[in-house]
């Protein structure tokens, strides 16, 4: 995993944070809350997770220990990188990243059971795909959208939707035989190569398959 650089970094209880609260100043290197212009760093176990409940705009992040997303929501216009981590966004939250690179290594979460409002996780500006080891797990009810990339190429791989929607353009594909779909609703043609789907589709385009039979209704 490229590591990014960060300018302000998560220190948590190990400064007299409360190791939980990512508006606590006190929970960060810098004694501030990082801003729009800021690369973050969340890498010290001992520190405690941190939990964003609010709206959250940074330049990039890299995560090598966990963050939960309850009811709020993170933007970055830069690089999103997760390594040996954990990122849980629960409760209508939203992630948002702008950044030619979004990177899993660790595992990422959208949505929880008993959600009452759908969480998501979008994509936007010059955003061209996913790489890592880990994988996305879309829960009942969680929504992809990458309607607002401006990229001419799309490619997702190692991504789980278990009756979820993807608002998507039509430059996205999905491949490789670790991605699967399950009762899928779209809002927009889709291309898939080489991955598993199965169970009911609500198609609100084209579908394309380079390599993939699908089963079930469509």
């Amino acid at each position: 995993t490229r590591r990014l650089l960060a300018n302000i970094s998560w220190v948590g209880s190990f400064n007299g944070g409360d190791g939980q609260s990512w508006n606590n100043p006190l929970n960060w290197s810098t004694d501030t809350v990082p801003g729009p212009g800021d690369h973050v760093g969340i890498h010290d176990s001992g520190a405690g997770d941190p939990v964003i409940s609010s709206h959250v705009e940074i330049a990039s992040i890299f995560i090598t220990h966990g963050l939960e997303i309850d009811n709020g929501s993170l933007i970055t216009t830069g690089d999103f990188a997760v390594d040996m981590a954990g990122v849980q966004l629960k409760n209508g939250s939203l992630l948002r990243v702008g950044g030619e690179t979004f990177t899993a290594d660790g595992g990422i979460s959208i949505g929880s059971p008993g959600d009452t409002e759908p969480s998501r996780l979008e994509f936007f500006g010059d955003f061209n795909g996913f790489n890592g080891e880990g994988g996305i797990v879309f829960s009942e009810g969680s929504i992809l959208d990458t309607t607002d990339v401006s990229s001419p190429y799309v490619s997702l791989s190692r991504v789980h939707f278990v009756q979820a929607t993807i608002e998507n353009n039509p430059n996205t594909r999905f491949s490789g035989s670790d991605s699967y779909f399950y009762d899928l609703t779209t809002t927009g043609p889709i291309r898939f190569g080489g991955v598993k789907i199965s169970g009911d589709f609500n198609l609100g385009g084209s579908l394309t398959f380079d390599s993939t039979e699908p089963k079930g209704r469509i």
